[in-house]
């Protein structure tokens, strides 16, 4: 398998190593600040922003966990 992340050196985390895993990290940032957009712009509901973002998420932390060479823990 191959890894996109590594662990943090200091804190909790990872951090993108290769460009699969910057291309992921940049894309959800985008996705979020996409979110933010559309409801500053009364495009989408404020709650329906949480919940969008909440299930994203949920999708997204647990595949970088997958694809990180290494435990999370605090270091």
């Amino acid at each position: 398998m191959a890894y996109w992340f590594k662990p943090k050196i200091h804190g909790y985390g990872n951090v993108p190593t290769t460009w699969q895993g910057w291309t992921i990290t940049i894309g959800f940032t985008l996705f979020v600040f996409a979110m933010a957009f559309a409801t500053y712009a009364e495009w989408i509901s404020k709650l329906w922003t949480v919940v969008i973002v909440l299930a994203v998420t949920a999708i997204y932390i647990p595949f970088i966990k997958v694809k990180t060479d290494g435990e999370w823990r605090w270091r």
